[in-house]
C-alpha cells in the first residue's frame, strides 16, 4: 500500500472551486519536498460549487480506489434562500436578474411546499451555469455566452428539505439529498412553488455519505500540516476506516492468494459458508479481509451474483 492512502475532510473555503483545493494540496506536497514520482494522488469524492463551503472528501493514493462507491451517496447541506430576487446563476456569483414584490406569506407556507419535494416525485432540470458537460463543454462556459442548452428534468431523491426560519424574505433551510441534486435548483423550484422566485445566497455541505463536516478541518490548517504528515491530521481517514460501513468476509489464506491473482471460483463457496448469500440486510459491495488486510472487494449488481471489483494488499489497523 501507498504511504497516505485514505481520505482527507476538508473544510472548503468559500470562492474555491474544488481542483483549486487539489491544486493547493499538490503545492504543499511539492514545497515540502515531494518530487514529480513521489507526490500522492488527490481525487475529490463530489464537486462542491466555488461558492459553497463545507465538507469536501478528497481521496489519497490508494483511497482513489473507492471513488466509485461515494461518489453516488447522498449529501447533507444547510443554507440560506432570499426569496423575490434571483439571478442566472441561482447564486449570487451573477448579478441579480429578476426581481419580484411577491415572497411567502409565513414560515408555515414554506414548510408546507417544502414537504412536497420529499413525499412527490421530483423532477429536476440541471442549470446552465454547472459544470456539467455538453458536447465536450461545460455548460457555464456556454451560459456566459448567453446561449441556453434545453435539458431533460431528472428524478430526484430530497430525504429531508426542512425549513428553520424566515425572516425579511430569508430563510434557513436544511436538506439531505440524493448525489447530483442542485440545491441552487431546489431553492427556485420551492420558490415558483410559491408563485415567487429565489436565490441561494448560502450554501453549506454537512455530510457525504459516511462523512461529516464536524470531522474535518479548514484547507490552510491541513495545508499547514502537510510538511509533518497529513496522517497525523484528525481530519485524515486511513484506508482501514474508510471500509468500515462496508461488510466484511474473512477469507483463508489459500484462498487469499487466488483471489488476489483474480481467480473467482472461490468466491460462491465463501458467500454460502458464511450464510450471507440471502442476507437482506448485505449490500452491494463486500470487503474480502485476510488478517486484518485489505484482500479485494467483491460487488454484486443481482442477488448472489458477487464478481471480484479489485484486489488490494494492505494493512489494516
Amino acid at each position: 500500500m501507498k504511504p497516505n492512502s485514505g481520505a482527507l475532510l476538508i473544510d472548503k473555503p468559500k470562492d474555491w472551486t474544488s481542483f483549486d483545493v487539489i491544486r493547493s494540496l499538490k503545492k504543499a506536497f511539492y514545497e515540502s519536498g515531494s518530487t514529480k514520482k513521489t507526490l500522492p494522488k488527490f481525487g475529490h469524492c463530489g464537486t462542491l460549487d466555488p461558492f459553497a463551503t463545507g465538507l469536501l472528501v478528497v481521496l489519497v493514493n490508494d483511497g482513489l480506489r473507492f471513488a466509485k462507491y461515494f461518489l453516488n451517496s447522498e449529501k447533507s447541506y444547510r443554507g440560506q434562500i432570499l426569496f423575490g430576487k434571483t439571478t442566472a446563476s441561482l447564486d449570487l456569483t451573477t448579478p441579480y436578474s429578476d426581481q419580484t414584490g411577491t415572497v411567502p406569506d409565513s414560515l408555515e407556507c414554506i414548510q408546507k411546499e417544502a414537504r412536497w419535494f420529499c413525499e412527490g416525485n421530483y423532477f429536476q432540470i440541471p442549470p446552465m451555469y454547472s459544470a456539467k458537460k455538453v458536447d465536450g463543454k461545460r455548460m457555464y462556459e456556454l451560459a456566459r455566452k448567453g446561449q441556453t442548452i434545453e435539458q431533460a428534468a431528472i428524478l430526484k431523491k430530497i430525504h429531508e428539505f426542512e425549513i428553520q426560519e424566515y425572516a425579511e424574505a430569508r430563510s434557513q433551510f436544511s436538506v439531505t439529498c440524493e448525489s447530483g441534486t442542485y440545491v441552487r435548483t431546489l431553492a427556485a423550484d420551492l420558490a415558483a412553488r410559491l408563485r415567487t422566485v429565489a436565490v441561494l445566497e448560502e450554501l453549506r455541505r454537512t455530510r457525504s455519505g459516511q462523512f461529516n463536516l464536524s470531522n474535518a478541518l479548514p484547507l490552510q490548517e491541513v495545508l499547514d500540516g502537510v510538511p509533518t504528515g497529513i496522517d497525523h491530521l484528525k481530519c485524515f481517514i486511513p484506508l482501514n476506516d474508510l471500509v468500515s460501513n462496508f461488510d466484511r468476509l474473512e477469507v483463508p489464506s489459500a484462498v487469499k492468494s487466488r483471489i488476489q491473482n483474480g481467480v473467482q471460483s472461490d468466491i460462491p463457496n465463501l458467500i454460502q459458508e458464511a450464510k450471507l448469500t440471502h442476507a437482506k440486510e448485505l449490500k452491494s459491495t463486500l470487503v474480502l479481509t485476510h488478517e486484518n488486510e485489505l484482500v479485494a472487494m467483491l460487488k454484486t449488481d443481482e442477488p448472489n451474483q458477487w464478481k471480484i471489483d479489485w484486489v488490494i494488499v494492505s494493512t489494516l489497523g
